[in-house]
């Protein structure tokens, strides 16, 4: 009867040693500090800013000119003729759609253009943590995003910030 127990401990300590021996070299990366702090994610926000500004420009001078028609049917409707408040409502509501199919063709390309961006910088991120975790022999990384606790020395992020630079 020892002598079957002796053996299951050898054996349970041969299975621990053999899965000691396979276990990964793990790392965490803060990814949203890493895109949001790097130098290329405040260049895309500028560039987005030159290229969109024209056309948030030319929203808020529809917009405005809007308020102003609405503030003259409201102001002057009961003075108006019926024919010259008919055409103004008219201009309003033509105002109003217009502005609606403007401003959703908008942000579908500011949202596109946005996407593309953080993509690029996301192809970046990676291969810098790529390249970190090769030098150091790891073999996973994980958002720490995802993880609830980790040890601050699995931790890589400063080390793929200064390859971001």
């Amino acid at each position: 009867m020892k002598l079957t127990q002796l053996l299951g401990l050898l054996a349970l300590a041969a299975c621990q040693c053999s899965f000691a021996a396979d276990a990964a070299k793990l790392g965490v990366v803060d990814v949203r500090q890493l895109v949001e702090g790097s130098s290329m994610m405040k260049s895309m926000s500028q560039d987005l800013e030159k290229k969109f500004n024209p056309q948030k420009e030319q929203l808020i001078s529809m917009q405005k000119k809007l308020e102003t028609d609405s503030s003259n049917l409201a102001k002057n409707k009961s003075t108006m003729t019926p024919k010259d408040r008919k055409d103004l409502e008219a201009k309003i509501n033509n105002s109003k759609n217009e502005l609606a199919q403007t401003e959703q063709k908008f942000r579908a390309e500011l949202y596109q253009a946005q996407n593309q961006s953080i993509g690029k910088i996301m192809e970046e991120v990676k291969a810098k943590v790529s390249e970190v975790a090769a030098t150091k022999g790891i073999e996973i990384v994980f958002s720490s995003n995802e993880i609830v606790w980790s040890t601050p020395k699995i931790d890589l992020t400063s080390e793929v910030e200064k390859k971001l630079k």
